[in-house]
């Protein structure tokens, strides 16, 4: 609500839950399960007006006086770290369910998003199943755990961030008319070492920004370690460089610096 002028204006989440209420686009009748599911800490400030949602009421009311009931289909997810600024009004309204990060971890997460590359590309699943088990050992990422870093990061933000580089690498991939050229012309030559080393380049790519990026002092030891381990596309051995400082290219089939890219 705009003091000067109370003039109100939705928010996010007041027009997500509108439309879930009233079934428009991109909700529909027979959606039986519509999830609204909120990420990060716990603010009081903002949890509290959340309050007549979660309780028997199921209503939310809005400072325009506009109140959005919660129909059956509807369910609401808060996914947090902690409960450390939570009220006890907050907590006594919802089912608290605690998941410890070792019990599940971030390789269930990993399957299931190389399980679709199984169905449509199986260089492509064996490759990346190999890169994981060669560059995500557990004696790394115990030894990644016990650096410093810049932000506090998770496992499983690692992993969500390593997934979706490789995507978009592999829909460039085969989308870009030079590379899809490329990758038609080797597998009609049946040169699948090509494409592995391709697909090894990707991973490698996107695991030096998904793991290391976040680094601060150690992200020497971080490039010492990530270069030694690639074995099959190694990073030019050139002093003063980082990984970071290159790009793997399809087209040349070789690392080059970002500076030198042309596209």
């Amino acid at each position: 609500m705009n003091p000067k002028t109370r003039e109100w204006k939705d928010g996010v989440l007041s027009v997500i839950m509108r439309d879930m209420n009233k079934c428009t686009h991109p909700f529909k009748e027979e959606h039986t399960q519509k999830w609204i599911v909120l990420d990060g800490d716990v603010d009081p400030e903002w949890i509290e007006t959340m309050n007549t949602v979660m309780d028997d009421n199921k209503v939310l009311t809005l400072v325009s006086q506009e109140r959005i009931p919660l129909t059956p289909s509807m369910r609401l997810l808060l996914e947090i770290s902690h409960l450390k600024n939570a009220t006890p009004a907050t907590v006594s309204r919802g089912g608290v369910l605690f998941i410890n990060d070792s019990d599940v971890g971030w390789k269930a997460y990993f399957d299931s998003w190389l399980s679709k590359y199984k169905a449509k590309d199986e260089i492509a699943f064996n490759q990346f199943t190999l890169a994981q088990s060669t560059y995500l050992a557990e004696s790394f990422l115990d030894t990644l755990k016990s650096w410093s870093h810049i932000t506090p990061v998770c496992d499983m933000g690692q992993v969500n961030s390593l997934t979706c580089i490789i995507d978009n690498l592999y829909q460039t991939l085969h989308t870009n008319k030079a590379q899809h050229d490329l990758m038609k012309r080797y597998r009609e030559e049946n040169n699948e070492e090509k494409i592995k080393e391709i697909y090894e380049a990707f991973f490698l790519f996107a695991g030096m920004w998904a793991y290391g990026a976040s680094l601060d002092e150690d992200k020497l030891s971080f490039n010492g370690q990530w270069k030694g381990m690639a074995k099959t596309v190694k990073f030019p051995d050139i002093n003063g460089t980082f990984c970071w400082d290159f790009f793997f290219d399809p087209i040349e089939h070789c690392w080059i610096n970002w500076n030198e890219r042309t596209d």
